[in-house]
């Protein structure tokens, strides 16, 4: 059973790397594998929630859609929350602030630079090749 779950759900592609599992790895990735079916099973309830939410209405005998906009509908579940919490953590500004972003941009451009210089970015990496 373990051999048939290792090369069905636990990644394993090799009966040999399988049979060379221990007791305690394979509890440890049967139980990530868990985690991550949970989190599917979760993140598809939040899409028929989802769903659901943004064909609901309001008014009973001329009924308009509750949200005018993906943005509203947005703000409404916490997701441009969420996203001002990220911005803030990168350095980026929701309010367009351009003077902040070219900052931001030029501090970045600066670490590229150094990090190119200490030979640290390969600048061929992007071409794919191997």
């Amino acid at each position: 059973m373990i051999l048939v779950n290792c090369l069905a759900y636990l990644g394993f592609n090799d009966v040999k790397q399988a049979e060379r599992i221990t007791l305690a790895e394979y509890q440890l990735r049967l139980e990530a594998y868990e985690l991550r079916a949970i989190r599917k099973r979760e993140d598809q309830a939040y899409q028929a929630w989802y769903n659901y939410a943004v064909q609901a209405t309001t008014g009973g005998k001329n009924p308009k859609w509750k949200y005018a906009s993906v943005q509203r509908f947005l703000k409404d579940v916490g997701i441009t929350k969420s996203l001002s919490a990220i911005n803030v953590q990168y350095g980026r500004s929701n309010d367009g602030d351009k003077e902040n972003t070219t900052k931001l941009f030029q501090k970045r451009y600066k670490e590229f630079q150094e990090l190119k210089k200490r030979g640290l970015i390969d600048m061929n990496a992007w071409k794919g090749g191997g």
